[in-house]
């Protein structure tokens, strides 16, 4: 079990039996209004929470066996937004996973508190290489139980859809309850472990407070100017199109420099560079075979700058003013626990 755990082979860890692990798989919840919802917030101590990123079932745990869930959209609750998000700024504890995500659902103002804490990053922290800090997988990890993915439970449906099941609302309500569970209970676990590694204050000091200022950021969205980008399109085009045509006369003949077979037997047959072995595919023509060409051949060096600026145009020039909205501002989605290495990388656009 602790290697199949470790080498993340999910689907085989759900063959151990279930009983040979400490914990269950077998979870009681208790299915309250909204209205309760403020009256269990009320409530002293830790809790672990959840809220699914429609905000259509939300749920709240206390205790190991006190888990609350709450299953009706958010936007039919007037005032229920603005008393999550107080709660949130109030600076009581609460273990959430995904705070920035939380924090997108709420649609909450820029603030910051000391009282919430994100699983994911604490996670993440403790073992940057893994592949997912999902509710399940940090259960296996930390709490030594196997319980369902999300996965398991919905399949490819959104909590959202799920609920409008008769099938799937069951589920769809377990879901909620065993983040919240698994968020109060990994909680202190995580924090122990943090502590023992000497990564406590880190978690602290940089990783909470900066998951406060990227979703800042996204909010704000990055200032583009499209006039600029379409001159920028414009100008690659011409540059572009010049290389074509110089890389075009060079070979003798037009040809799709875009086509690595046809790139290939117009540099390696028809000019005779020499060439790398050549495989049933053809002729390699990456960047590192050509760059070693490229000092002693001009073409092979057009090439290669005719790719760089194609490359330019179509990714940047072209691409990155179908996300700006109609303020001309770019919303991407920052990632705090992808990059082994700690840097930040972004969806949407990257």
């Amino acid at each position: 079990y602790e290697l199949f755990k470790r080498l993340e082979l999910i689907r085989l860890l759900h063959r151990f039996d279930e009983h040979a692990m400490s914990g269950s798989q077998e979870l009681s919840y208790t299915l309250r209004s909204w209205e309760d919802l403020a009256k269990d917030l009320e409530k002293e101590g830790m809790k672990g929470f959840f809220l699914d990123p429609q905000g259509q079932v939300a749920a709240l745990c206390d205790s190991e066996e006190s888990v609350f869930v709450y299953a009706e959209p958010l936007s039919g609750q007037p005032g229920l937004m603005e008393l999550i998000t107080d709660y949130l700024r109030s600076g009581r504890e609460l273990s959430v996973f995904g705070l920035k995500d939380l924090l997108h659902t709420l649609r909450a103002p820029s603030f910051r508190s000391d009282g919430i804490y994100d699983l994911e990053v604490m996670a993440y922290l403790l073992n940057p290489l893994q592949s997912s800090y999902s509710c399940d997988m940090i259960s296996k990890d930390y709490l030594n139980r196997v319980i369902p993915s999300k996965q398991d439970l919905l399949g490819k449906h959104s909590e959202a859809q799920a609920l409008m099941s008769e099938e799937q609302k069951g589920n769809c309500l377990k879901y909620a309850a065993w983040n919240a569970q698994t968020a109060f209970l990994a909680f202190p676990v995580l924090q122990e472990k943090l502590e023992e590694t000497e990564m406590w204050d880190l978690f602290l000091a940089i990783e909470m407070p900066l998951i406060y200022s990227l979703y800042d950021m996204e909010q704000v969205g990055v200032q583009v100017d499209r006039e600029r980008l379409n001159d920028l399109a414009v100008k690659l085009s011409e540059m572009a199109r010049a290389l074509e045509q110089e890389i075009h006369q060079k070979a003798g003949e037009t040809f799709n420099i875009n086509s690595p077979v046809q790139l290939g037997r117009i540099l390696f047959e028809k000019l005779g560079l020499p060439a790398s072995k050549k495989t049933k595919k053809g002729y390699s023509t990456s960047a590192e075979v050509l760059e070693k060409l490229a000092p002693e051949y001009p073409i092979v060096n057009q090439i290669l700058q005719y790719r760089q600026i194609t490359k330019l145009k179509s990714t940047y020039a072209d691409s990155l003013g179908s996300y700006c909205d109609e303020n001309g501002r770019i919303h991407t989605s920052f990632h705090q626990t992808v990059t082994a290495t700690g840097r930040l990388s972004s969806t949407d656009p990257n």
